[in-house]
């Protein structure tokens, strides 16, 4: 009876564990999706209130070049709000458990240049150069929706970390019935322990980019769970000062 008892004690006192591990984590869920509303979305509202003002109040004061610096200010600012927006009301619904995944035959080249249409205006904001090297006839199963989340954000956090002039270049492997995807930027770099904390919640990692553009790190870490609904995985190598390399593999039809 002791004996069971002690068994029974030990089993309890694992799930007891088990459970309170499980609260920090929603706990720090919590708390970083509050951070990321009360934070990191009043910040590009700022500028684009701000700048929305002054263009407003001292349009016929100021010169045609300072009213287009004002609406590239606007302009970017409300990019990077909608880009936020559509990472937290996606990340809000695969944690809720309502997102839908429907793998299809996915044609990698044609979302592979749709992606880069996206994040084409930011690169050449920055004169970095776009590059793609991978088969022409690469057909992989996959959520469409998810798949061109993933890589609109892998390519914006290239572009983000990649200074004026630099590269990002998307690349395509298949071995073994696999098509590994590799997104590999010429930026910043990044250190081991930052690469550790890249897809934590609670990691708190929210280095500002080249230009001083703003992120919540949010966008890897929704990557990182639409790719563990395809049973993959992104992995991330990096070099400080030369670049890093975010690359993930999907299944070839």
């Amino acid at each position: 009876v002791k004996a069971r008892s002690a068994e029974n004690f030990e089993e309890s006192n694992k799930i007891i564990l088990k459970q309170k591990a499980e609260l920090e984590q929603l706990i720090a869920t919590k708390d970083r999706f509050l951070s990321i509303i009360a934070h990191d979305l009043k910040n590009p509202f700022t500028s684009l209130l701000g700048f929305a003002d002054l263009a407003y109040t001292e349009f016929n004061e100021i010169t045609d070049q300072e009213k287009l610096s004002y609406l590239g200010i606007i302009r970017q600012s409300s990019q990077n709000i909608y880009a936020l927006l559509e990472n937290l009301l996606t990340w809000s619904r695969a944690q809720s458990g309502r997102i839908d995944f429907n793998p299809d035959p996915v044609d990698l080249p044609e979302i592979v240049d749709f992606s880069i249409d996206v994040v084409r205006s930011a690169a050449e904001n920055k004169q970095i150069s776009l590059y793609t090297d991978f088969s022409k006839d690469v057909i992989v199963k996959a959520d469409k929706n998810m798949l061109s989340t993933v890589l609109r954000n892998l390519l914006s956090n290239a572009i983000k970390f990649t200074p004026n002039g630099g590269s990002v270049t998307i690349s395509c492997l298949c071995n073994n019935g696999k098509a590994s995807l590799s997104v590999a930027d010429t930026g910043v770099g990044l250190e081991q322990d930052e690469l550790s904390r890249l897809f934590k919640i609670d990691g708190n990692l929210k280095n500002p980019g080249t230009n001083n553009e703003t992120g919540t790190g949010l966008g890897l870490i929704l990557c990182q769970e639409f790719m563990n609904i395809h049973k993959s995985r992104i992995t991330a190598e990096s070099t400080p000062g030369k670049g890093s390399v975010f690359s993930f593999s999907l299944d070839v039809i």
